[in-house]
């Protein structure tokens, strides 16, 4: 109980401290496994969380909430195929579980089945309808698969459900672009900002918008910000430097490319590489200094 304290206080290293001291008096207490598992993972030792997980799991096999666990440690990880199987096995033991089928959906995306991904967000929204995570979540499914008005649907049903849901305006801010209507995702990315004034990817997106309409000062400001805010977000210079070279100022443009190539030498992404095969196409000279 000490260590839920502590965890609760963001002390997670005297939580890790009391729950390892209650396994000693305890070597079958499951739920001391299984916090201690939630600490290592609020750390970031993720393979230190799935052995605990595990360990809760050779304890009682019938524990929906510690395969649970286990799979969003595997998820956090990057193994999508391992994180789906624990989800499945948590559903299993508990069909009601609605987290388990969004998160399992969530892993589904990033397997790119996106159509398994909204039946599983389906299915936890019939469980609880007011789950507001799902209805992001599906958005966004329904985004990737191009379905951009069902998109915005279930992202308009998340923020009536919660006005304040930065992510989920963010969100439909970008469906409403994909779409032409420039004014709805501006609209959208300002509500973001309102909510969260720190929230990055709305003052570049914002940005983007803008220049598609041809505000080319709104759009370096909104740029300018999201680089104050993280200056390590190169998506932003490079469309800081595109809206400065459709204004005619190569000189500025070539500053914002030239950082955004030094920065992506050694990206092997496709669209990144596209992009930069652009610059060298309009700036000759930045391939020179590679």
């Amino acid at each position: 109980n000490r260590g839920l304290a502590k965890q609760a206080k963001r002390d997670y290293d005297g939580a890790i401290q009391d729950y390892t001291e209650a396994i000693r008096l305890n070597p079958q207490s499951e739920n001391a496994y299984t916090n201690r598992g939630l600490a290592k993972q609020a750390k970031g030792n993720f393979n230190g969380a799935i052995q605990d997980y595990t360990e809760a799991i050779r304890l009682n096999p019938q524990s929906a909430n510690a395969y649970t666990n286990r799979g969003t440690a595997k998820y956090a990880k990057g193994d999508f195929d391992g994180a789906i199987q624990d989800y499945t096995e948590a559903i299993r033991l508990n069909p009601q579980f609605a987290n388990a089928y969004n998160n399992r959906g969530l892993a589904k995306c990033d397997n790119g089945d996106f159509d398994g991904a909204i039946q599983d967000y389906t299915e936890a929204l019939r469980l609880n309808p007011q789950f507001v995570d799902a209805y992001n979540n599906r958005g966004n499914a329904k985004q990737a698969k191009g379905n951009f008005n069902g998109a915005i649907q279930d992202y308009t049903e998340a923020v009536r459900i919660n006005p304040q849901f930065a992510n989920a305006y963010t969100n439909r801010g970008v469906a409403k672009q994909a779409k032409g209507d420039f004014d709805g995702a501006i609209q959208d990315y300002t509500e973001a900002l309102r909510i969260n004034p720190q929230f990055v990817d709305a003052y570049n997106n914002r940005g983007v918008v803008k220049q598609a309409k041809g505000d080319f000062e709104g759009a370096i400001q909104d740029c300018t910000e999201a680089l104050r805010l993280n200056p390590q977000f190169i998506d932003a210079y490079l469309n800081r430097g595109s809206v400065k070279y459709e204004k005619g100022d190569r000189k500025g443009a070539r500053e914002d490319f030239s950082i955004f190539l030094k920065r992506t030498q050694t990206a092997s992404d496709l669209q990144i590489t596209k992009k930069r095969q652009w610059i060298f196409k309009h700036f000759p000279e930045l391939k020179e200094k590679q």
